[in-house]
């Protein structure tokens, strides 16, 4: 039955495709036939049909992989490379850092493990930034000119992989005023701190 169909919709497509085509229907349609052949072999004598040498990959065959084990190229190496670096700038020491480097290589503290079973690696680590601008504004009427900072400071105690506490705090502005120097403008000429040591950042 599957030969009759295939040689009926083989005539159909003769009828109806453009000449310029039927090389291409052709070499589906061998192809089909030779799978239908082969099916219709298996039915009858109830053995599995030789399979095309050039279509299937002796598993036997060893692959020529980068690593010259007999693997796939594609498979990782075992070697361990270390972190290619050459031509990076090295990466800025936090002011504080204390127990497991951050971004570190090489074996970590083990820590150790609180009676709930809990395993801490305590870790501090001080990091931030610290702005500083010299600005000038003419608005029509005064001409300003100052000195500007602020800096965000962060503590980072790190406790576990899932645990830690984090205080931040801005030592140089409050409530919107920065600590400053004036050199012209509405305001005397001098220093004004606006210094403060509460806490604006707090999570565990």
């Amino acid at each position: 039955m599957r030969c009759l169909e295939w040689s009926l919709a083989a005539v159909l497509l003769l009828v109806l495709v453009p000449g310029q085509a039927l090389a291409g229907v052709q070499d589906t349609s061998s192809g089909v036939e030779d799978q239908t052949g082969a099916e219709n072999r298996e039915e009858d004598t109830g053995e599995p049909a030789a399979m095309d040498k050039g279509s299937v990959h002796d598993s036997t065959e060893e692959f020529s992989g980068p690593h010259g084990d007999g693997h796939d190229g594609s498979r990782l190496s075992d070697e361990a490379i270390p972190l290619q670096l050459e031509g990076f700038p090295q990466r800025p020491k936090p002011p504080i850092e204390l127990g497991n480097h951050f971004l570190g290589t090489g074996t970590l503290w083990p820590g150790f493990e609180l009676p709930t079973g809990a395993v801490w690696q305590p870790a501090l680590i001080a990091f931030g930034s610290w702005r500083n601008a010299i600005q000038s504004l003419d608005n029509g009427t005064e001409t300003r000119t100052e000195f500007r900072t602020r800096m965000d400071l962060f503590l980072n105690l790190q406790l576990s992989g899932s645990e830690r506490l984090v205080v931040g705090i801005r030592p140089f502005d409050d409530d919107g005023n920065f600590t400053r120097y004036v050199f012209e403008g509405s305001e005397d000429s001098g220093f004004y701190d606006e210094l403060d040591a509460g806490i604006e950042t707090l999570f565990f």
